[in-house]
């Protein structure tokens, strides 16, 4: 653990530019002082006599990855699953990478192996559920994120403004009250938890001067927000339709 160590790795290399664990040592100290340019140089050579090794590979990745060339560092993660080898670390990363550029079903299925690894996973779990989201698989997506929750020892309210916007895109309104009531027990004041929950509740009840009245109430205290069009469209439609049912 001395840190001189480097150097008599350099010293191997410059007697064999093709000695391998020197190579994997001093790009990975490299890596670890984020000199990705450097790293990747000598990655490169080690590579050039021997383009199968797993251990360059992988640093390879994790150099791009931690550049934030997430496609590069996605062909690299990719090539080294087509070698054989698979661990948790690695389908974390490339699902990651997938997700960067919205690739979402692949993002899926490097999810699903990571979760092989540590089913319990809380974060993994979660991360699962939104990439479900984003496939507007909705069921699944609630799957997961129901049981991310369920592992948390202390609720958090981000994540349960979520799970009931998955309730509501099926139509689940009564759970997507209870969860989004838990949400607004630890951030009283998040406007899209509430826009959610009216959303919610509008379908959810059957009194027309009821759902008028929250939707009144979210406007005196919200007056500009971001979906004041969408509540003035539907304020139309609930009017319009009170009106039809002759309930004016």
């Amino acid at each position: 653990k001395d840190s001189t160590a480097v150097n008599y790795y350099r010293a191997a290399f410059e007697l064999d530019s093709t000695h391998q664990k020197a190579i994997y040592k001093i790009a990975k100290q490299l890596l670890i002082d984020r000199k990705h340019d450097q790293s990747l140089k000598i990655l490169n050579i080690g590579l050039r006599s021997y383009e199968t090794n797993v251990e360059l590979i992988s640093l390879k990745a994790q150099n791009y990855y931690w550049m934030q060339d997430y496609r590069e560092a996605s062909v690299w993660f990719e090539r080294l699953i087509a070698l054989g080898e698979s661990s948790q670390f690695i389908h974390e990363r490339l699902r990651d990478c997938y997700l960067q550029h919205f690739n979402y079903k692949p993002a899926a299925e490097q999810g699903l192996l990571a979760l092989e690894y540590e089913p319990k996973n809380i974060e993994n779990l979660f991360t699962q559920g939104e990439i479900y989201k984003n496939l507007e698989q909705f069921k699944e997506a609630e799957t997961y994120m129901v049981l991310a929750l369920q592992l948390q020892d202390i609720p958090l309210g981000d994540q349960y403004q979520r799970l009931g916007y998955v309730y509501n895109r099926q139509s689940k309104h009564k759970e997507a009250i209870d969860v989004l009531t838990v949400s607004l027990k630890e951030d009283p004041n998040n406007y899209l938890t509430e826009f959610y929950m009216l959303s919610a509740k509008d379908r959810y009840y059957d009194n027309m001067d009821t759902r008028l009245e929250l939707y009144k109430q979210f406007l005196k205290k919200y007056p500009e927000s971001r979906y004041d069009f969408w509540i003035d469209k539907r304020l139309k439609e609930l009017k319009e339709e009170k009106f039809l049912k002759g309930e004016y």
